[in-house]
């Protein structure tokens, strides 16, 4: 097995419009299971694991200007991904729940 090559992968996705008055919004969340991988060590093997992610789009909240809302990593999951050759160490750990706000002008 290639290490870092998961045994499983499930994405789940759900998007749903909302009601606001520029009339166009939604809410997406996403569920993602990584099973066990190989690690690059010997012997070693990696977690699976479950992240979930949700986040809130509006569109043309102002003319041409929209704005996202979200969160990653949403049940602070910690999980380890493994380290290409370039790197020192064996594993990457990735980081925990993130919070994000973008804007974006459309034309």
């Amino acid at each position: 097995k290639v290490p870092g090559s998961p045994e499983w992968v499930a994405h789940a996705v759900l998007v749903a419009p909302l009601i606001v008055s520029s009339g166009n919004a939604h809410l997406a969340a996403r569920v993602t299971g990584v099973g066990a991988r190989v690690g690059n060590e010997a012997g070693t093997r990696l977690s699976p694991y479950a992240v979930a992610d949700v986040a809130v789009r509006i569109n043309r909240v102002y003319r041409s200007l929209g704005v996202s809302a979200g969160v990653t990593n949403l049940a602070d999951s910690r999980y380890d991904e493994a380290a290409g050759d370039e790197y020192p160490v064996t594993r990457l750990r990735q980081p925990g729940r993130r919070l994000f706000l973008e804007a974006r002008w459309e034309w």
